[in-house]
C-alpha cells in the first residue's frame, strides 16, 4: 500500500472516530429527550400568577422562584432494568453529570435572583431499546457538590443555588407567599431549598472530607413512562399536606432542610425522604412532586 494511500485511510478512520464521538458515540445509543412541565395541580408554573387552593388551607401563593438539579438519569426497560442515560453537555444547563431545571423567567416576583432564559428539558443518549420507565435522582452528585462556586462549570456555577462550600447546593430551589386579602398584601414567606445537611468541615469556607450525614437526595421513580410522555413537577402536589399560611415560631421560613423543622418533615415527606437520616423512606415511593403524564 502507498504511502499516500494508507495517509489518506488512516485520515478517514481518525475523522469517523471523531464524528462518533461528537455525536456521543457508536454504542450510546439513540438521542433522548426528557421534556417537564412545572405545574400547581392543573395550572401550569408562570411568574406572577397567583395560585388557588394549595396546601391544608387551600391558601393563594404567589411563586418567586421554581428551579432544581437533575442527575443520575435512567430509563428502564419492559423488565425493569435500568439502562444509564448520558447526558449532552451544552456549557449552560448540563454537563456530562448534572442537568438545571429552570423554569421561572426572572420577570415579575421572580425578577431579584433570576435568570431570563429557562430550561424545562434534558437531552441525552440511551442505549435502551424499549422504554417502559424513568428514574432520575433530585440533587447534585455527592462528587460535586461541594467546591467553588465561582470556578465551578455550568450548571454548577449559579450563586443562587449554592448554599457554600461547607453546605454544598440546593437541589431545590422553590420561593413563594402565601397570599393576604390582595396581590399587593403578600402574607407569610415559604422557601424550599433542599440540600445536603450534617455536612461537617474545618469553617464554612471548606468543603467536607466526608459525605454529609443526611444526603437528601431524593430518587424518583416514574413506571410507565416514555419519551412521549412529560414529567410534571407539581408544587401543589408536593405541599398537599402543609400549612402553608404559617410557619413554626423560632425556625426558617418554609424548609431549609432541617430534619427538626416540621415544616422540613412535611416537604420531605412529599420527597418520600426520611428526614432524620436524609436517605429515601421505601425508594421514595412516597414522593408526589413529580409524575408522568
Amino acid at each position: 500500500m502507498g504511502r499516500a494511500v494508507f495517509s489518506r485511510r488512516i485520515s478517514a478512520a481518525l475523522t469517523l472516530t471523531l464524528a462518533l464521538a461528537s455525536c456521543g458515540g457508536a454504542d450510546d445509543g439513540a438521542p433522548l429527550q426528557v421534556s417537564f412541565a412545572a405545574r400547581l395541580g392543573a395550572a401550569p408554573f408562570a411568574c406572577g400568577t397567583v395560585y388557588q387552593g394549595v396546601g391544608t388551607t387551600a391558601a393563594s401563593v404567589l411563586v418567586e422562584d421554581f428551579r432544581m438539579f437533575i442527575s443520575n438519569v435512567r430509563t428502564l426497560d419492559a423488565a425493569g432494568a435500568e439502562h444509564p442515560v448520558k447526558l449532552v453537555p451544552d456549557q449552560k444547563w448540563q454537563s456530562e453529570s448534572v442537568a438545571l431545571l429552570d423554569f421561572e423567567n426572572a420577570t415579575g416576583p421572580c425578577g431579584e435572583l433570576g435568570t431570563p432564559e429557562m430550561n424545562t428539558s434534558i437531552r441525552g443518549m440511551s442505549s435502551a431499546k424499549a422504554i417502559s420507565g424513568l428514574r432520575f435522582r433530585l440533587g447534585v452528585p455527592e462528587s460535586e457538590a461541594h467546591q467553588n462556586v465561582g470556578l465551578a462549570k455550568a450548571p454548577l456555577n449559579l450563586g443562587s443555588m449554592f448554599w457554600g462550600w461547607q453546605a454544598g447546593y440546593k437541589f431545590l430551589r422553590v420561593d413563594f407567599r402565601s397570599m393576604g386579602t390582595a396581590p399587593e398584601a403578600p402574607g407569610t414567606q415559604w422557601l424550599i431549598h433542599v440540600g445536603s445537611t450534617g455536612c461537617q468541615s474545618a469553617a464554612s469556607t471548606v468543603a467536607p472530607t466526608t459525605t454529609c450525614a443526611r444526603p437528601n437526595r431524593a430518587e424518583v421513580t416514574l413506571l410507565g413512562w416514555e419519551p412521549s410522555k412529560t414529567v410534571v413537577v407539581d408544587l401543589s402536589a408536593l405541599l398537599s399536606t402543609a400549612n402553608v399560611l404559617m410557619n413554626t415560631k423560632a425556625t426558617a421560613p418554609g424548609c431549609m432542610s432541617d430534619a427538626n423543622d416540621p415544616e422540613c418533615q412535611l416537604v420531605f415527606a412529599g420527597l418520600g425522604l426520611e428526614p432524620s437520616t436524609g436517605q429515601c423512606a421505601g425508594a421514595c415511593a412516597g414522593q408526589r412532586l413529580f409524575r408522568a403524564e
